[in-house]
């Protein structure tokens, strides 16, 4: 788009005129922030709720717990006690007409299920400072054997802070061997046993 010193439009003193770059005899009027219209003289006016964004005049960004078309309603389920959730997690109201779950909860890293009930495995692992010299990531490797199935593997990409020794892990797999890959290729077997126990703590 390109703006011209003379046009037919009328844009009003909150707005100016916009050539089509495609269409030479074609004009319309762009208006400033805050107004609309066909000469841009029609200033918006908010109606959402303080706590919300107005987006424009018609639209407003709700903030958590509240909801409705200016945003003054208010969930009550994430401020029941009977419904919160655990551990510190970030309790999410859902509009019934998405779900019936009436609310969803965003748990912090070491715990899960559907309200954080749960404390994730923590896996704590103590390197040598020349194994991670220069390494920003390693692999993580977890291998759970089937007696009458194909084992199964997952890897996972763990990030290492600057100088950071032990390094911990949050797990929900079920494994019996875990091993560790830094990025020149040396494997490190961190964990080997029999079976899984839930929400254990180990230190390799």
């Amino acid at each position: 788009m390109q703006q011209l010193e003379s046009c037919p439009l009328f844009c009003g003193n909150h707005g100016r005129y916009i050539r089509y770059i495609n269409k030479n005899v074609s004009y319309f009027c762009q208006y400033d922030q805050g107004y609309s219209g066909l000469h841009c003289d029609i200033k918006q006016t908010c109606s959402c709720s303080p706590d919300s964004f107005c987006l424009t005049s018609s639209i407003c960004v709700c903030p958590l717990k509240k909801y409705g078309p200016k945003c003054y309603l208010k969930h009550s389920i994430c401020q029941s006690s009977n419904n919160s959730c655990e551990n510190d997690g970030l309790c999410v109201s859902i509009d019934d007409c998405i779900a019936s779950n009436k609310f969803t909860c965003l748990c912090k890293e070491s715990f899960y299920e559907s309200r954080c009930e749960n404390a994730k495995n923590r896996i704590y692992i103590k390197l040598d400072e020349k194994i991670l010299e220069g390494t920003t990531v390693i692999f993580v490797h977890y291998i759970t054997a089937f007696e009458d199935d194909k084992h199964q593997h997952i890897t996972t990409l763990k990030k290492i802070k600057h100088n950071e020794i032990v390094i911990t892990l949050f797990v929900t797999y079920q494994f019996n061997i875990l091993i560790a890959e830094v990025f020149n290729k040396n494997y490190y077997l961190l964990v080997l046993r029999e079976r899984f126990i839930e929400s254990e703590d180990i230190q390799t």
